[in-house]
């Protein structure tokens, strides 16, 4: 098996290709020639710290852990295939994992070597939970590289204060997509086959921070507009694809992300950054896939969402406006307990409830703003989110704070009793609580402020500030304060920090509407993808079904909790016949006249009757307008600057 420095060392005879030292803290090569076979190469070379030149000992070395956005211990080096460290122009040198940390490893480094070499080989293409969005990924025509993947760096090393240049090979038919910007002596070097490109000298968190996506096909399409406010930086949508088709985006999802670009300029009043490249690959060949950085955003999505007219919607829909949203808030403005200069010191996550609870607000608001959802989809989305919330049985015992303090054990999902656990219900529970913010701001001043007057006193930015910009708690109740009089300390620690039996309907009645049961199901607006295959009878008998019958949720308390019902179970007939939808709705409905429902469950391996005593019919959750009280989410959802067509 060839040996990484063989493997470099044979890249460059073959194509003539140089990697020259230039002079940074770190110099990083990345080899993506093999990404389309899920593999990727790095060189990292740095100096050894004089004291250690001098005498030799053990340095300290780390794989990045902590990753900014991913919110827990869960940098993948797992998928590393390979390392070895080299003194410069010297042998390869001895290194031990740190005993109870598998980040950080102990290179034996001897008396004289003044400057090391790390090599890596990274497996990419792997199933992970955690940490997709800080991955690297290939394919045949299309490749994504987060340089966390293949990078080690002094554990001394601070990474604000540590400069990095970057070098990458990649195959002549790709083009690489990034916020990184090309050194003037090096706009790409192609080779018969291999691209080498050599990037400005940026700090290492700057290019952590600067993921690279590459492809066959790439279009760069300008997002501001005539429209857009006064001193709006430029903003980019680089669009890349393995297919020609996949960078021909719709004309209507086109013009929704520059509403979007408008509308977010309009509502933040100033930008953390000089520039901004929306980084979106468009494939059939990679997973959907998204994360927020400080001067780019990674968003990877199907062809189909982004070239077929009204076929935008959902997680699609939402990924580019949430991921956007974040280079204000979690990028610029961080909760301070985030900020820790590196990448392997703990992170305090308690304020998630900030970080991506109010970007997933702002995101959704930005949807309706800009047309991407109407009125009618945003009431329904409210409608969702809100029963969600009511079925979380577990905030009985954790708070929405310890959702974001545990956030890294909770980002996978529990097949079973997911409710009881909860999971990360600081996006959308945080996304309501702003919310009910946004309605009590506007109702406590008659409609003189509203969240948009928070939003451009929080994230205010000019040239020289801090970046990223800590905050806390104190700081959020001191402007909410200044906007209106009012209790918020006791406020949010009612909302966030005490667990509840039941989620708090302050929201609906500040927002001017309530939610009431009815026989019929709200309708979904047109469009709206709905699962119409399985049954969802939470509202009534505390019981959620697929197509096929199986189990997927039962509530505490509930009739179907009573009568011994479990997830993953299986009902195989309702009453004397086999199981259907259409036969389990009928059941349900002619509980009015029978006040039962009978099963027939497969249980592990064996059959069980249960007999579910219920009298009340088909009971859903509807939400409906006060009309005694403004209407204040269609007020918020009003755009700023211009109504869309």
């Amino acid at each position: 098996m060839r040996s990484f420095r063989s493997r470099l060392v044979l890249t460059s005879l073959l194509f003539g290709l140089s990697v020259p030292l230039l002079g940074a803290d770190l110099e990083i090569t990345v080899d993506a020639t093999e990404l389309h076979r899920k593999l990727l190469h790095g060189t990292v070379e740095f100096d050894v710290p004089r004291e250690l030149t001098r005498a030799g000992g053990t340095l300290g070395l780390w794989y990045p852990k902590w990753i900014p956005g991913v919110h827990g211990p869960n940098g993948p080096v797992g998928n590393l295939a390979g390392l070895e460290v080299f003194a410069h122009h010297g042998p390869r040198l001895v290194w031990n994992r740190t005993p109870g940390e598998v980040y950080r490893i102990e290179v034996e480094v001897p008396a004289g070597v003044d400057r090391l070499r790390v090599e890596t080989r990274y497996i990419t293409n792997q199933p992970t939970t955690n940490s997709r969005g800080v991955d690297s990924f290939g394919a045949d025509g299309i490749g994504v590289i987060n340089l966390n993947t293949i990078l080690f760096y002094r554990e001394d090393q601070k990474a604000p204060a540590t400069s990095a240049d970057l070098t990458l090979l990649h195959p002549a038919t790709m083009v690489p997509a990034t916020a990184l910007q090309p050194r003037p002596d090096s706009q790409g070097e192609t080779g018969e086959e291999i691209t080498t490109t050599r990037y400005q000298t940026v700090s290492l968190e700057e290019l952590i921070d600067a993921p690279i996506v590459l492809g066959r096909h790439h279009r760069s399409l300008s997002l501001v507009t005539e429209e857009a406010p006064e001193g709006t930086p430029p903003h980019r949508l680089q669009l890349v694809s393995e297919s020609k088709r996949g960078v021909e985006l719709d004309p209507g999802v086109l013009e929704s992300y520059r509403r979007m670009v408008t509308e977010a300029s309009a509502l933040f009043g100033s930008h953390p950054f000089p520039s901004m490249d929306i980084l979106l690959g468009s494939t059939d060949l990679l997973r959907a896939n998204g994360l927020e950085h400080s001067t780019s955003t990674f968003n990877v999505l199907a062809i189909e969402p982004l070239t077929e007219p009204n076929a935008l919607s959902g997680w699609n829909q939402m990924l580019i406006p949430h991921e956007y949203v974040h280079t204000w808030c979690g990028k610029y403005r961080r909760p301070a307990g985030m900020i820790t200069g590196d990448y392997h010191t703990p992170k305090d996550t308690e304020l998630l409830w900030v970080y991506e609870g109010l970007a997933q607000y702002l995101g959704d608001l930005l949807e309706a703003r800009t047309g991407m959802a109407t009125l009618e989809e945003y009431r329904w989305s409210l409608l969702q989110t809100l029963r969600r919330a009511r079925h979380r049985q577990g905030r009985s015992w954790r708070s929405l704070a310890d959702t974001g303090a545990a956030a890294h054990i909770l980002r996978g999902r529990s097949r079973n009793w997911g409710h009881l656990r909860r999971g990360q219900d600081y996006y959308s529970e945080g996304a309501l609580l702003w919310m009910e913010i946004d309605a009590r701001l506007r109702n406590l001043t008659d409609g003189a402020r509203s969240l948009d007057d928070f939003v451009q006193r929080f994230f205010h930015y000019e040239p020289g500030m801090a970046h990223p910009n800590g905050h806390d708690r104190s700081e959020v109740i001191a402007i909410l304060d200044d906007l209106a009089s009012d209790d918020w300390a006791a406020f949010l620690t009612s909302r966030i920090d005490r667990p509840s039996e039941s989620f708090q309907l302050g929201l609906l009645e500040e927002l001017g509407y309530h939610l009431q049961f009815a026989n019929e199901a709200a309708e979904a607006p047109e469009g709206t993808r709905v699962d119409r295959k399985g049954v969802d009878a939470l509202d009534s008998i505390g019981l959620r079904v697929d197509g096929e019958g199986k189990i997927l949720q039962v509530l505490l308390e509930s009739p179907a909790d009573r009568a011994g019902l479990g997830p993953e179970m299986q009902i195989a007939g309702v009453g004397d016949y086999v199981w259907s939808r259409s036969r389990f709705l009928d059941a349900l409905n002619g509980t009015l006249a029978n006040s039962e429902i009978e099963l027939l469950l497969i249980s592990g391996d064996r059959y069980e009757r249960k007999r579910l005593q219920y009298e009340e019919g088909p009971r859903h959750l509807v939400l409906v307008r006060n009309d005694d009280r403004p209407d204040r989410l269609a007020e918020i959802a009003t755009p700023r600057v211009v109504t869309p067509k």
